[in-house]
């Protein structure tokens, strides 16, 4: 039985009735009487004090009521942890009204600071817990409480973000200048390790003149100017006070740039992003480096891990010079263009300009619509990147295809990861593939990758195939080799293949190819081949289930023209959605077959 079922109420509010009625009476009833030497306004206010302290102690008892509930007697170590918990999914929130809506004004969601309110020991654990107040989203907390929240960080090292709307019809709703400096005023900006600010292209003089204090913690600096204005904007050497930021690791700058001996630009970096919106063919000369200058630039930069350019590429300054040797601590080197101007004109000075370590990996991204169109007979330079590499010295391993994707790798990927499933293309052009993060861009020994809206596959003739031992294809791309004798042409090269992974709905032609002997009974096509791992491949290829039968007695032709012919194919991979298929029963007859998880990648 609990302890509130044992309490005995009628006689405990008994017990109680009579002490508070013997206290009020005690207090109240002097100033009732009309004798004495008091008069009655006097008497009266008396007993008007005695009621406003008597409305006090009730939000006094109410608290002491609060301390005794379970959450309210939590120990303030264990309800700092709490709030830090809640900090990351439930957070302060600006919210804009509609675009039609004239006439509410932006309104402020408190977020996990509502715990400022609930009782005064979270309330009090809250305010003298200084962790709690050092990762702001400046703009999403209400202005009032600004000085709070920063006085509540104490002197600890600060992380923040000072990021207006980027929609660009909130005009009217924009941050005013008193709100934005004082998020930026000296005091936040010497105690920052982390500072993010983004800004309408309106509000940058005003946002960066608050910038004119040294910052001798900050550690990361990310800057961004959006607009209509296609122009970058320039930081001015009075950042900062014009001094380095002897701290600084990261540097990213998105709209903006800098004059290319700039100090922020120091040999302490280990990341740097610069993208530029636009590039302007009649102002190049300010809005982009010379090959000199970018080199200059990049050359003290020892330590540099990342490095990622957007429309960012070095003008031709005619100089005969050696390329510049990235650092071998250079783990990503990513480059990308939404701008056919930038990309035509100057994409080829970039690679003549810097040598990668073979350890990196490179993504070079073009992101420009109809991409296959505006090209004419230069598709070969966006094989720059991958063939950079010595093949003798550091010779590809595995291959990744799709029709607007290549990826060459330098390291064999470890089992658990043969089963991986290449995501199906986007069928329109300008389409973004799949999150990026699905791809296989982390090796141990670097790699290398191009995307863009050309067709990769009809200029594989450049790539060094002959020391590939592993490819995956996607279902976008099998279309393009719709006879066995393009697969033949295009990959008799690759002679030292043992793996592939296919799309099955889609390889009849490459599963016939791959059953073709040549002179002296070598087979023609990945005589070596011992592994296939078999996805389903894309249900919305045409006719794909019409060829089902014929794809099915095609690959069990290959597995017994293979075991015949001394060239045995070892092991079948399978997704598990495919286990239900009377296929299997046959090909277990010449060769292991073994079912995965496409979800957890499990053997």
């Amino acid at each position: 039985m609990s302890s509130v079922e044992e309490l005995d109420e009628l006689a405990y509010n008994r017990a109680s009735q009579g002490v508070w009625t013997s206290f009020i009476a005690a207090r109240f009833d002097e100033h009732g009487r009309s004798s004495g030497s008091l008069g009655r306004a006097t008497r009266l206010r008396m007993a008007e004090l005695e009621l406003e302290y008597l409305r006090t102690s009730t939000a006094i008892a109410k608290q002491r009521r609060n301390a005794v509930t379970a959450c309210g007697s939590l120990p303030s170590e264990i309800l700092a942890v709490i709030f830090a918990l809640a900090q990351e999914t439930w957070k302060p929130k600006r919210v804009l009204p509609d675009y039609n809506d004239k006439k509410n004004k932006v309104r402020y969601v408190t977020g996990w600071m509502t715990v400022l309110h609930v009782s005064s020991s979270w309330r009090e654990t809250a305010l003298n817990s200084p962790q709690l107040w050092t990762k702001l989203e400046c703009l999403d907390i209400h202005p009032q409480l600004m000085t709070r929240t920063l006085l509540s960080s104490r002197s600890m090292p600060l992380q923040a973000r000072v990021c207006d709307s980027p929609v660009l019809y909130s005009a009217r709703h924009s941050v005013s200048p008193a709100v934005a400096h004082g998020w930026l005023c000296a005091p936040v900006i010497r105690r920052a390790e982390k500072l993010v600010i983004a800004m309408k292209e309106g509000a940058f003089d005003s946002w960066i003149r608050a910038l004119h204090t040294p910052a001798p913690a900050l550690k990361e600096l990310e800057v961004e100017v959006f607009g209509w204005n296609p122009a970058p904007w320039r930081l001015e050497d009075t950042i900062f006070g014009g001094e380095g930021l002897p701290m600084l690791t990261m540097l990213s700058l998105t709209g903006c740039i800098l004059v290319w001996d700039s100090p922020l630009l120091s040999s302490n970096l280990t990341k740097l992003r610069l993208s530029l919106h636009h590039v302007r063919l009649d102002e190049v000369d300010v809005e982009l480096p010379t090959m000199s200058q970018f080199k200059r630039m990049l050359s003290p930069m020892t330590s540099l891990t990342e490095l990622y350019l957007h429309n960012f590429f070095p003008t031709d300054d005619n100089q005969a010079e050696p390329p510049l040797a990235l650092p071998v601590t250079l783990k990503t080197f990513e480059c990308t263009s939404d701008d056919w101007t930038a990309f035509n004109e100057y994409h080829h000075n970039l690679w003549s300009c810097v040598k990668v370590p073979h350890g990196a990996t490179v993504i070079f991204e073009v992101l420009i619509d109809e991409f296959e169109e505006l090209l004419d007979g230069i598709a070969g330079d966006l094989f720059m990147p991958l063939l950079d590499v010595d093949n003798t010295a550091h010779p590809v391993r595995e291959l990744c295809l799709s029709t607007s994707t290549v990826s060459l790798y330098y390291s064999i990927q470890a089992r658990s990861g043969w089963t991986w499933r290449w995501p199906d293309e986007p069928r329109r052009p300008g389409a973004r593939s799949v999150d990026r993060a699905n791809l296989l861009y982390a090796r141990e020994v670097g790699s290398r990758h191009v995307i863009a809206w050309t067709p990769m596959p009809d200029i594989l003739d450049q790539l060094p195939l002959e020391t590939l031992q592993a490819v995956h294809f996607s279902s976008d791309v099998m279309h393009h080799y719709d006879t066995p004798a393009k697969w033949l042409d295009t990959f008799t090269r690759a002679c030292y293949m043992e793996r592939i992974a296919i799309p099955y709905l889609n390889s009849l032609d490459l599963l016939s190819a791959l059953a073709l002997q040549a002179d002296g009974d070598q087979f023609s096509l990945f005589p070596r081949l011992q592994v296939v791992v078999i996805h389903p491949g894309s249900q919305y290829a045409e006719n794909s289930s019409a060829y089902h039968a014929a794809i099915d007695l095609s690959l069990a032709q290959l597995i017994e023209a293979r075991q015949t012919g001394g060239a045995l194919i070892r092991e079948l991979l399978v997704d598990g959605a495919m286990a239900s298929w009377d296929i299997w029963a046959r090909i277990r007859e010449s060769a292991p077959v073994h079912f995965f998880d496409c979800h957890n990648l499990s053997l």
